[in-house]
């Protein structure tokens, strides 16, 4: 996993950028990414699924980063 997120995110930085600066999306993403990879950045993408995906979820709800 980490490395399919360290290709996405190699190929995508340059796409957040607005005058070279970070735009909200670019942090915003890295955010994601950071949490996704700290919870399954060990797991192979073949074994992420429909509830890896919802714990991923419930702990952004939990830290108050997003909502149900």
């Amino acid at each position: 996993m980490t490395k399919l997120i360290a290709a996405f995110w190699g190929d995508r930085e340059k796409d957040y950028l607005h005058n070279g600066k970070p735009t909200g999306e670019h942090g915003a993403f890295r955010l994601v990414l950071r949490r996704l990879r700290q919870q399954f950045g060990s797991w192979s993408v073949d074994d992420l699924g429909p509830l890896a995906l919802k714990s991923l979820r419930q702990s952004w709800v939990d830290d108050g980063l997003a909502r149900l």
